[in-house]
């Protein structure tokens, strides 16, 4: 998996700057929920598959 490294506060401080407070906190905001909800439907998917298989398709 690959190793997953956080923003440092520079970078933080330069989006912000850049985009303006408001903005990119309800932008990070909409990512996370977009994320959740994908991880949702990938694992609901995955389980299913699982099911299925372990049942022998009955």
């Amino acid at each position: 998996m690959k190793n997953s490294r956080l923003f440092t506060d520079k970078t933080i401080k330069r989006h912000v700057e850049k985009f303006g407070r408001e903005s990119y906190l309800q932008e990070v905001k909409q990512k996370l929920v977009h994320l959740e909800e994908t991880y949702q439907h990938k694992k609901k998917k995955l389980t299913h598959i699982i099911e299925r298989i372990e049942n022998d398709f009955s």
